[in-house]
């Protein structure tokens, strides 16, 4: 008859295979899964290459169509089909906007660089001579901040600069020396001069330019116009000058590669054709570098700009009309080839840029410029957006003003979603009959009737007559005429108590007519088709009427009505600006794609509700694709491979950064795969392992959960049930067990045990043990970062080693005479003593609403299986070994240079002594916990085959498991001390050796179980 062995158990807690994302019940689980973002599209047909990407924190399931070969829209995976929401292929070009405008003359020169925090710090000097003005741009709202700075000077002759930027911020500036500023924290206010002029001569005033990589400093200078120097610096303190060599009068800029290497820019005149170069290092002779055409042709003035991705972008104002020209480079500035173009003058040519500038935030382009006049030189310093913005910019983005020559030029056209109106006040409807309003594919529709009228009105714009307002219609139906009683309509009214403009643009489907309410007369009347859909811009500067329109995808702007004066009712004026619009009667179908408006260099708005602006990115990047209505981030989209064709869809499913598949270690096996969820609602994660023929099955004769919570809650259950009706409890996983009253001293951020007075903890406390877990005040969490190590007891302080626990987020709010301390990781048996429980439905629990020093829940590692364990103890010899991670190089002059690459790492090892081979046995020994009639867990001396049939359940050792130093004898005992289990892998080879006894089957043989090692999962 077999015996029960009553020694310490020792063993593993296996996963069970079956608890899988196979098994999972959705239905009877609850749970949220942080960083959800739409994830890879999957095309629904093979129509064409061209191919999405989507990336996003926003969590809807998206569908893309292509509508046409150059526009897509997309729908919400809620949507029917057919709703589909605005949006269009991702371009670039979007026409520019003056975000700073000041109306100081004479402007000198200027540079800016981008910040770490993604502001944009420029500076300029006003004239030659003058010293210089440092601003900061935030592009989050178009606000431009000057600093009050100390440390800067006059600039001696010269009216050139340059700026440069360290990856740690710190920004660098080239005047008659180069001076750097202080750190970031004081804004930049602070400046010092640390080298003179590094060139030799006299302090030159042409052109000059610098940019840093990681490989060193670049700076190129044009020397009163009769050469360039070429400087190299590693610290930009100390200057070498790398050449001298004579030249026309050059024009260049410098940008650095993301790889390091650096592109160069340069015009010898204005009569020469740009090129580029591209230099290894700051060292590379320029000369003596290929010199590639970018553009032939001559030029006013001339930037670069590198995107994120590596991509270069050349800009350069034509000395035609004012445009500016761009050229972009995919292969390092090897070949470029021309990507867009668009005018930045105002008043046909009148007005100008000059003297660009180029910095990069994330995937936009901020050009800094001069515009200079006929008649007054150096009138003002400006910034343009170039790409980033959609052409059309809707509400939550700032007003971006947009030039008069031209507003994008992308063949491509923007399609922005939208809603009716919002009527809460801010958008006011009125009607006349009954007339309908609609919102199918993206499209508004308006359609009114024989006796119908609809309109919108957005009051109180503030007090401007100049206002500009911009529209677009898919196509027109009906007719209008020149006394306004039918057609649709856009009604501006720019007012300001002194002057009140009051004009309309009634549209037709052979005309729109440009009409004057306080003259009551026609402006003009412009014949164009309209019932195929067009663009309109609607502009009014202080009375000065003029109206543009544009075929849908065009580039080019037709001019209907060119700055005609108005009539300004100065009796009455009214006290702030209007825009009204809409249609009326006889209008069978106006569909109004989108519209907006602006104060000139002021505030946007528009026709939605909450609808936010779409970022463009840059090529590769994507394109922003927002839900209508709201103002959560936009998913980025971008596509390869061609043009996509005529309804082919791409399904593209929600992806989380941090989901529920990270917990089975089949597929996560790393604690730094995780789940977290968006709140601290209740946690349930449900399987059937069942199905309707066999009802129930079970884990095993003992089971086990392991669960590292990161720190982030205490409890959590292990539940079954037969029906998914009704649950029973059958493990309880407590990270405070042996914890959870200790008595406690709080002295600043330290914790440590009273004296004289509490409870001792479980555990002698490893040094830094409990680190990554948390301490439990009456109602505060408070997360522990550092510990060293000793006993947590009321004895005096000399009596024994007492530990002490370094605390984050101490506030002096912490109440309760006792603590809960949480540890991170945990793990609970259960020791059956009748028959194991079998159950169809298995759970985990996390209740709701715990204390935490967080708003969420997060699980690193999830084991719920078999707790099995060796039949015999492990022999002396057994080891723990600690790997650092880390990488190491050696300086030149000998020093040796650590880096952390990762946490350290344990490995187990543990041999047996020889045992009897029982494997022929009927009936042998066992061993089994303390719990009166538990159920025997493995027979004596059973190791060796017990672990070849665990290393084939866990995939030849790809699933890890979890070893257990100490198995609790007691039911449902949770463990918390970090050395008395290891997550990790079985590795190496399992080997059976014979020590003695007959080479036969009688079972008398003596034999040796090698040993086992485990490597930490980190």
């Amino acid at each position: 008859m077999a015996s029960r062995a009553t020694e310490e158990l020792q063993g593993l807690l296996v996963p069970d295979p079956r608890i899988s994302a196979d098994t999972y019940d959705a239905t009877l689980s609850t749970v949220t899964q942080a960083g959800s973002r739409p994830g890879t599209p999957a095309a629904a047909d093979d129509l064409s290459t061209w191919s999405p990407v989507v990336e996003s924190e926003q969590g809807d399931d998206l569908v893309i169509v292509a509508t046409d070969a150059d526009a897509l829209t997309y729908r919400l995976g809620t949507d029917s089909s057919g709703d589909e929401r605005g949006w269009d292929t991702p371009s670039l070009m979007t026409g520019f906007g003056a975000v700073q405008y000041t109306a100081v003359t004479n402007y000198a020169y200027h540079d800016c660089v981008t910040l770490p925090d993604g502001r944009v710090l420029e500076m300029h000097v006003n004239a030659a001579g003058t010293t210089p003005v440092v601003s900061i741009f935030d592009p989050s709202d178009r606000s431009v901040s000057t600093v009050t700075t100390s440390g800067l000077s006059a600039t001696g002759s010269q009216d050139h600069l340059a700026l440069g930027i360290r990856a740690d911020g710190r920004v660098f500036a080239a005047l008659n020396g180069v001076i750097w500023s202080a750190d970031s924290a004081d804004g930049y206010a602070a400046w010092t001069l640390r080298s003179r002029t590094p060139y030799t001569g006299a302090s030159p005033a042409g052109q000059r330019a610098m940019a840093w990589s990681p490989r060193g400093w670049l700076m190129l200078i044009s020397n009163t116009g009769t050469d360039y120097e070429q400087w190299a610096s590693t610290d930009g303190v100390m200057w070498a000058q790398v050449e001298d060599v004579a030249s026309a009068g050059d024009t260049f800029d410098v940008a650095a590669y993301p790889d390091g290497s650096f592109l160069v820019t340069r015009q010898e005149d204005t009569s020469e054709d740009l090129e580029a170069a591209h230099l290894g290092s700051p060292w590379d002779k320029l000369s003596e570098a290929t010199q590639v055409t970018v553009r032939a042709g001559t030029t006013r003035g001339s930037c670069a700009a590198v995107y994120p991705d590596g991509t270069a972008y050349a800009y350069h104002v034509l000395t035609s009309d004012g445009s500016v020209s761009v050229h972009r480079s995919t292969d390092m500035g090897a070949t470029w080839a021309a990507f867009a173009q668009d005018a930045l003058e105002f008043g046909s040519g009148q007005v100008y840029p000059v003297n660009l500038r180029a910095t990069v935030v994330e995937s936009t382009v901020y050009l800094q410029s001069q515009h200079v006049s006929n008649t007054n030189s150096n009138t003002a310093l400006w910034w343009h957006v170039f790409g980033g913005w959609s052409q059309v910019t809707v509400g939550g983005a700032n007003r971006v003003e947009t030039s008069r020559g031209g507003y994008g030029s992308d063949t491509r056209r923007s399609y922005v979603p939208f809603e009716e109106p919002d009527t809460s006040g801010v958008w006011a409807k009125a009607t006349t009959g009954a007339p309908v309003v609609s919102i199918t594919g993206g499209i508004f529709r308006t359609t009114c009737g024989a006796t119908s009228t609809v309109d919108y009105t957005r009051a109180t714009l503030g007090a401007s007559t100049s206002q500009d307002v911009q529209w677009a219609l898919a196509s027109y139906n009906g007719p209008t005429n020149a006394a306004g009683t039918s057609g649709a309509f856009v009604r501006l009214t720019a007012a300001d108590l002194v002057d009140d403009y009051d004009v309309e643009v009634q549209i037709g489907d052979a005309d729109y007519v440009v009409w004057d309410l306080n003259g009551a007369a026609s402006l003009g009347t412009v014949a164009v088709d309209t019932t195929g859909g067009l663009e309109w811009r609607f502009y009014c500067d202080d009375g000065a009427v003029s109206v543009w329109h544009r075929t849908i995808g065009s580039s080019t702007w037709t001019t209907g009505v060119d700055a005609v004066a108005a009539t300004s009712n100065v009796a009455t004026p009214a006290a702030s600006s209007q825009l009204q619009w809409g249609a009326r009667i006889s209008t069978t179908a106006a569909d109004w794609q989108w519209l907006q408006g602006s104060k000139l260099l002021d505030d946007l708005y528009q026709t939605g509700t909450d609808a936010i602006g779409r970022a463009l990115s840059a090529p590769g990047l994507g394109v922003g694709i927002p839900d209508a209505g709201t103002t959560a981030g936009p998913a980025r989209l971008a596509g390869v491979g061609g043009t996509p064709a005529n309804g082919q869809t791409w399904d593209v499913d929600r992806h989380y950064d941090h989901p529920l598949s990270a917990v089975y270690p089949q597929v996560a096996p790393s604690p730094a795969a995780f789940l977290r969820t968006t709140d601290k609602t209740e946690v349930i994660l449900a399987w059937d392992l069942g199905d309707a023929s066999v009802g129930s099955t079970v884990l095993g004769r003992a089971i086990g959960m392991y669960l590292d919570s990161r720190g982030t809650f205490r409890t959590a259950y292990l539940e079954s049930s037969a029906t998914g009706a009704a649950w029973t409890t059958e493990l309880t996983w407590d990270a405070a067990t042996g914890w959870a009253a200790m008595n406690y001293a709080l002295a600043g951020d330290i914790l440590s045990p009273i004296v004289a007075s509490g409870n001792t903890g479980t555990y002698y406390v490893q040094r830094r043990g409990p680190v990554g877990g948390y301490v439990l005040f009456a109602a505060d969490a408070r997360t522990i970062v550092d510990t060293d190590s000793g006993v947590w007891t009321s004895g005096a302080e000399t009596s024994t080693i007492k530990p002490r626990f370094r605390l984050d987020g101490i506030d002096g709010t912490e109440a309760g005479t006792t603590c809960a301390i949480v540890w991170p990781r945990a793990w609970v048996v259960g020791h059956p003593s009748a028959s194991p429980t079998a159950a169809r439905y298995w759970r985990l629990r996390i209740p709701a609403s715990q204390v935490t020093p967080y708003d969420y829940y997060e699980i690193g590692a999830l084991a719920i299986g078999e707790v099995v364990p060796f039949g015999l103890q492990t022999a002396w010899g057994w080891s723990e070994q600690v790997a650092p991670a880390f990488t190491e190089r050696r300086s030149r002059r000998g020093s040796t240079l650590r880096r952390k690459t990762g946490p350290i790492v344990r490995t187990w090892t543990m041999p047996w002594d020889p045992m009897q081979w029982w494997i022929n046995t009927t009936d042998p020994d066992f061993v089994a916990a303390s719990v009166t009639n538990a159920l025997p867990l493995a027979a004596v001396g059973e190791v060796f085959a017990g672990l070849r049939g665990i290393l084939d359940e866990l995939e030849s050792g790809a699933v890890p498991v979890l070893a257990l130093r100490s198995i609790p004898g007691a039911d449902d005992t949770c463990t918390v001390s970090p050395d008395q289990f290891l997550w990790g892998f079985l590795s190496g080879d399992l080997r059976l050796t014979q020590v003695s006894g007959d080479d036969d089957t009688s079972g008398q043989q003596i034999v040796r179980c090698e040993q086992l090692t485990v490597e930490e999962s980190v």
